[in-house]
């Protein structure tokens, strides 16, 4: 994240004493940071809604027994940026339906 800058955060949990690992929920990502670095939000912001939405890509997984590389990482991103991106919904999990995303439908 550029220095400087201020990004909506989630703390998502503790990693030693003076750290926390944060999920960026307009930006998207993850990272830890040092906790005298967080600030209180503005109320008004908190009423916001998220922008962002985490996905995983279906039938793309790394070399088995590997993370996926940094130049893998780089280059998704590199494609990726700064467009409108155009997804297909092929599974919804708790989380979705839990932040009103979508709804369970039964099958007819």
């Amino acid at each position: 994240m550029p220095e400087g800058a201020w990004w909506r955060a989630q703390v998502m949990g503790y990693h030693e004493e003076t750290m926390v690992e944060l999920r960026y929920v307009d930006y998207g990502g993850y990272d830890i940071v040092k906790m005298d670095t967080l600030r209180q939000i503005r109320s008004d912001f908190v009423a916001l809604p998220f922008q962002g939405s985490e996905v995983i890509l279906e039938n793309i997984a790394p070399i088995p027994g590997e993370d996926f590389s940094a130049a893998a990482k780089s280059t998704l991103e590199e494609m990726t940026r700064g467009l409108a991106l155009l997804a297909q919904l092929v599974s919804v999990n708790r989380a979705m339906v839990e932040n009103g995303l979508c709804s369970w439908v039964d099958s007819p």
